[in-house]
């Protein structure tokens, strides 16, 4: 795996955002899946979760400040999830900062939430 152009606070803001909310909507016995992949002068991350998922109509707007999919989805599972809505949108700030792409995989997900983000390469960075 090749090294990342990345600053490492908020590229690890992001995988913790990214991984709570995994581990806020997946249920015991549950799965997360964290991988990464190099390609094309950039490093993918990947964090699959066996959650219900992202209903196809709330994908595009995941990333806007203060949207919530479905804040009933978010009782009982304390304040650690019930936020304002803001994770995403700081994450894709982050990442869009540092010359990466930041979404939600909607094709061929059979059961819960893929989320992937890239980041440059060492030495492919668009922004240098």
């Amino acid at each position: 795996m090749p090294e990342v152009a990345a600053d490492a606070a908020r590229t690890g803001q992001v995988l913790s955002n990214l991984l709570t909310n995994a581990l806020a909507y997946t249920p015991a016995g549950g799965m997360i899946r964290l991988s990464a992949a190099a390609g094309d002068g950039e490093v993918t991350v990947s964090i699959l979760d066996s959650g219900p998922g992202v209903p196809e109509e709330h994908a595009a707007y995941l990333f806007e400040r203060f949207y919530r999919a479905d804040p009933a989805r978010t009782r009982g599972l304390g304040r650690r999830n019930g936020g304002a809505g803001l994770g995403l949108a700081i994450s894709q700030a982050y990442i869009e900062g540092q010359g990466g792409r930041i979404w939600l995989e909607t094709g061929n997900i059979r059961e819960g939430a893929l989320f992937c983000f890239t980041l440059p390469a060492a030495g492919h960075h668009p922004l240098s």
